[in-house]
C-alpha cells in the first residue's frame, strides 16, 4: 500500500516538472521502466538522519540553496539506487529546479535539464515515514522509476 502511494506521488510529481519549468512543446512517445533496489543493511543511521534533515530543512527552498546534490549521504543512496552513470547525468542536468515540497511525510525535489524540461527531468521523492527514496529519471522522453525497498 505504502509503495503504491509513493509511486503515485512520484508519478504525479513527474507530471508537474514540465508544467512549472521552461519547456518546448514536443510530440514524443514516452517509455517507462521500473526498478527496485534494496537499501544495504550497512546504511548507517547517521546517513538516514542526514537525508531526512536535508529534505526537512529544504522545504520551500530550491535544492541548490540547501546544497542538495552535494549532500554525501543523499549522493551515496542515489548512486546505490540508480548507479554512478545515471547519478552523474542527473547531477549534471539538475538545472531548472522547483522548491522542495512536503505533503504527509513525502518530500519531493524536482528539476530538469535547462531548455529541455519536457524531455529530460528528474523527481526525487523521500518518504520520511519509511526512509525510502524513489526517483523518476526521464531522459529523452524515456522514464525509468527506481525505488529503494
Amino acid at each position: 500500500m505504502k509503495k503504491n502511494l509513493i509511486l503515485a506521488m512520484v508519478g504525479a510529481a513527474a507530471l508537474l516538472v514540465p508544467m512549472v519549468s521552461c519547456q518546448k512543446s514536443a510530440d514524443k512517445t514516452t517509455e517507462t521502466t521500473t526498478e527496485t533496489t534494496t537499501q544495504p543493511e550497512t546504511a548507517a543511521t547517521e546517513a538516514t538522519d542526514s537525508v531526512a534533515e536535508l529534505f526537512k530543512a529544504g522545504v520551500d527552498k530550491y535544492p541548490r540553496d540547501v546544497d542538495f546534490m552535494e549532500n554525501a549521504a543523499l549522493k551515496a543512496r542515489l548512486v546505490s539506487l540508480i548507479g554512478q552513470e545515471r547519478y552523474d547525468y542527473l547531477a549534471e542536468n539538475f538545472n531548472t529546479q522547483t522548491p522542495i515540497e512536503e505533503k504527509d511525510g513525502l518530500y519531493t525535489a524536482h528539476a530538469c535539464q535547462a531548455h529541455n524540461c519536457e524531455a529530460t527531468n528528474f523527481t526525487i521523492v523521500y518518504d520520511a515515514k519509511s526512509n525510502v527514496l524513489s526517483v523518476i529519471y526521464r531522459v529523452d522522453g524515456k522514464d525509468e522509476t527506481f525505488t529503494e525497498k
